[in-house]
């Protein structure tokens, strides 16, 4: 099989490969191509309620064909991949994770739960890896690498899902540790390993690796001589083994720590093993997990190129999901990597796809309801609600209509990227009432994104993974609200929030026809960014613009005010007319339905450590 070719972003530190690197400015997704999903390429795979997976399988170009495959039995083995806190955006399920958020990574949850269930109960193998990383790995941004901080060693966001830890503890109980166990992975500080197998050509140009020839001496235990520690290790997890010495009925906490000497080679044996050795008699292979085009693909193609090759390796495709930053990944709505180049190194490698459906009936049934979003709930009948989070930001005005982020927090990362840190904004007006101020706010604008999101390289885009953790970098990709004083001190910001922590929230009014004679002032204005959130570019929205409470926009001798309480206009493909979206009243005129929660009781924040 042929080993894994770089596949875009690429992340090696020191390769010729990331010297030039392209820019892919933030573009409108072609909606009219992939609105709707063909049948043909949709029926093998599990796509309800799933829009970025069924975008992904479109962006392939030609169906995607599962294989078939005999039932499961006790020579296979399922290996779940990085199911973890931080690789799942976040959410009020996951308040203190999504640091790599994969979005829809929730949503194969109870797809995996299944998976695991249906193994054990056939006699098969089921391993799950975590990715566990020191704070300072070279992955790491501040270490020189592409990735913002993730599953760091200890914290809340290493754990695996507690659905899926739930799984996993019910499954080692009934088959034990030598069937259902957990595997670490990316624990040296000098490298990486997206695969939970190791990397036979060194992973150059597809990790970060900045281990020197002395190191290759102490890595017989994990890696090989071209990639030393990568791969993954089986090790002593003595609050594991003692639960189940106990048997007094309590679950194993599948998310316990290795041993402090589960890795020292004394002459003890403390069962440590690496995972091509453990799954060796397999005879067949079944991955899924996150992220599809990284951390999975790479698993896939390794085992295939490090001894596997007697083993059929299959990829569960549809308990899967890619990497993808909405406006900022340069292909379709946000997907980081090419879906037709993953899909294709996978098979060149000779990786079979297979969809859950074909492995049981038990393995498909859904574990989770989930509420049904009509059609008159969703854009152009509709527009969502829009919640808002404080971002902890240094903002200064610059000139008229634009506004300069000082780079340090969470955004100096940003630094180093020659992020352009400035932006345009909307005219101000008066802070609606209700909006959840601060006392000393008069006015209000909407600032739209910094520049230098529009120019991002694709090693830089990494960086926008923790998106869903950082109102901060919400910010800087999506723009949100600046409330100003009687002075033009920026004293508050709100950004658009995707968790659970909003400050509060805007509710729209039906949509409204939009006066096309009134679209040029603001297009000459500059008014217009593109839209991002891939829910409204499937719909057909294209751009949009904030029109401030009680704007008055002027054609001629005519005045018009479009929205006494502000709203957004979107224009709309395929030549259909703009419309927009009235923050909706309240009780009265002068009271804008705004929805203040920070009055709300709130769970008690426990950051990113284990308590």
């Amino acid at each position: 099989p042929k080993q894994l070719a770089n596949l875009d972003p690429p992340t090696g530190a020191d390769d010729e490969c990331l010297r030039e690197e392209s820019v892919h400015p933030i573009r409108p997704f072609a909606t009219c191509a992939t609105r709707e999903m063909s049948a043909e390429i949709a029926e093998d795979w599990l796509t309800d309620d799933s829009p970025l997976f069924s975008e992904f399988l479109n962006l392939v170009g030609k169906k995607v064909e599962s294989s078939v495959v005999d039932p499961i039995g006790p020579g296979d083995a399922l290996l779940v991949i990085d199911m973890q806190n931080d690789f799942v955006p976040v959410s009020g399920d996951n308040p203190h994770g999504g640091r790599f958020g994969v979005p829809e990574g929730d949503h194969i949850v109870p797809i995996i739960r299944n998976l695991i269930e249906h193994f054990v109960e056939r006699g098969a193998t089921v391993c799950a890896s975590r990715d566990y990383h020191p704070h300072d790995h070279a992955s790491f941004v501040a270490q020189g690498g592409p990735f913002p901080a993730h599953c760091v060693q200890g914290t809340n966001g290493s754990q695996l899902l507690q659905p899926i830890a739930a799984s996993l503890a019910a499954g080692v109980q009934k088959a034990g540790s030598d069937h259902v166990f957990v595997v670490f992975k990316a624990m040296h500080e000098q490298i990486d390993s997206f695969g939970a197998f190791p990397y036979a050509d060194g992973g150059v140009g597809r990790i970060v690796n900045n281990t020197s020839g002395g190191e290759i001496g102490i890595a017989c235990c994990m890696g090989c001589a071209a990639a030393p520690w990568t791969g993954s290790l089986v090790l002593k997890q003595s609050a594991i083994s003692f639960c189940l010495d106990c048997d007094d009925g309590s679950t194993p906490d599948m998310n316990a720590p290795p041993d402090i000497f589960a890795t020292l080679t004394d002459g003890q044996d403390r069962g440590m093993n690496n995972l091509q050795e453990a799954l060796k008699p397999m005879k067949r292979l079944f991955v899924c997990g996150l992220a599809l085009d990284f951390c999975v693909l790479d698993t896939c193609v390794n085992a295939l190129s490090h001894g596997f090759e007697h083993m059929q390796v299959h990829m569960i495709l549809d308990a899967a999901r890619a990497a993808h930053i909405a406006g900022v990944g340069a292909h379709g709505s946000g997907f980081l990597s090419d879906p037709k180049e993953v899909l294709r190194q996978a098979t060149d490698a000779g990786v079979n796809l297979v969809a859950v459906r074909h492995l049981g009936q038990e393995a498909t049934r859904s574990s989770m309801a989930k509420d049904v979003v009509l059609d008159r709930d969703k854009f152009p009948s509709a527009l969502p609600r829009i919640s808002l989070c404080r971002a902890k930001l240094r903002v200064t005005m610059t000139k008229a209509n634009s506004y300069l982020v000082t780079l340090d927090g969470v955004l100096k990362t940003l630094q180093a990227l020659g992020f352009a840190n400035t932006g345009k904004c909307s005219p101000r007006c008066p802070v609606p009432l209700r909006w959840g101020a601060p006392s000393n706010a008069t006015s209000l604008c909407w600032a739209y994104p910094m520049e230098g999101i529009s120019s991002l390289q694709e090693r830089s885009q990494l960086t926008f993974l923790a998106l869903t953790s950082s109102p901060e970098l919400r910010f800087a990709a999506y723009g949100g609200f600046l409330l100003l004083d009687d002075q033009d001190r920026v004293v508050d910001i709100h950004s658009v929030e995707q968790g659970p922590n909003s400050h509060m929230s805007l509710g729209f009014s039906e949509p409204r026809p939009w006066r096309a004679e009134f679209t040029k002032q603001l297009d000459d204005a500059g008014r217009f960014q593109p839209v991002t959130l891939p829910e409204l570019l499937r719909a057909g929205a294209t751009q949009f613009c904030w029109l401030s409470p009680g704007e008055v926009l002027t054609v001629g001798p005519e005045n018009w005010v479009p929205a006494s309480s502000g709203g957004f206009l979107y224009k709309r493909g395929n030549d259909l007319p703009p419309i927009y979206f009235p923050v909706e009243y309240g009780v009265s005129e002068n009271d804008i339905h705004v929805t203040d929660v920070m009055k709300r009781p709130r769970r008690p924040r426990v950051g990113c450590c284990m308590q």
